[in-house]
């Protein structure tokens, strides 16, 4: 469904490791039919059940570095020795089609996302607690 015209905007969801950030996004998923998860590029291999478009691009290392020399990813990341980063092209698609993106993604990309999209919403999942 199409809600061009509607406002549509990126929100970035950040937070520390296993506070809840994924739990989080599936349940604004299930409440609106206007989010999407985001799909990252990254540069690490495809997990068995993974889908190349649906839950990663996966791209080569060469790939990823014409990506980030040409300003290709709205935001990007070397994490556990893999690059990730949001395609802007597949963003600003989705935008355009009236379909506001969840991004669950590290505090370093949420203010590369920020800064390029002014009308982004950032939240912040804190725990409880930080006693272990």
């Amino acid at each position: 469904m199409s809600r061009t015209g509607l406002v549509s905007f990126p929100i970035v969801v950040s937070g520390p490791s296993g506070v809840g950030k994924t739990t989080l996004c599936h349940g604004l998923l299930e409440k609106d039919s206007h989010l999407a998860f985001s799909i990252s590029a990254t540069t690490r291999p495809p997990r068995a059940n993974e889908i190349d478009g649906k839950d990663y691009f996966f791209v080569s290392p060469e790939q990823f570095e014409r990506m980030k020399s040409e300003g290709e990813l709205a935001e990007w990341a070397h994490v556990h020795g893999h690059y990730y980063g949001t395609p802007k092209r597949w963003l600003d698609e989705q935008l355009e089609r009236g379909i506001s993106i969840l991004l669950d993604i590290d505090v370093q990309g949420g203010v590369q996302i920020m800064e390029a999209y002014p009308g982004s919403v950032s939240i912040f999942v804190i725990p409880p607690s930080f006693k272990v």
